[in-house]
């Protein structure tokens, strides 16, 4: 299944998103809206590693384990997935912040 894992090369925060890549194809069969955010978890991952001149769609199908048309099907053009990336981001930031700071 896909899940977000620690990881020391994962990029700058050390989250990469995972996937189960035992089962053949797994990443075709996901529901769409965690295929988008493993699209743009991969996005972090590889701008992390090489910044914004690593995003291509074809990295990010190989990241994910999908077509480049599955990329293009959840967004309209490859300029929209850096700031969807960045809204994802920012997401997982203050949900880590609240978390921390309440207990």
């Amino acid at each position: 299944m896909a899940r977000w894992h620690r990881s020391s090369n994962a990029g700058c925060l050390g989250l990469q998103f995972m996937t189960d890549r035992s089962i053949g194809q797994y990443a075709l069969r996901m529901p769409p809206s965690e295929t988008r955010q493993a699209i743009l978890s991969a996005a972090i991952t590889l701008m992390g590693r090489g910044g914004a001149g690593a995003l291509s769609a074809a990295a990010l199908a190989a990241e994910v384990g999908i077509s480049k048309a599955t990329v293009f099907h959840h967004f309209r053009s490859i300029d929209e997935i850096p700031v969807a990336a960045l809204d994802l981001l920012t997401g997982l930031l203050l949900t880590a912040s609240n978390g921390s700071s309440s207990g």
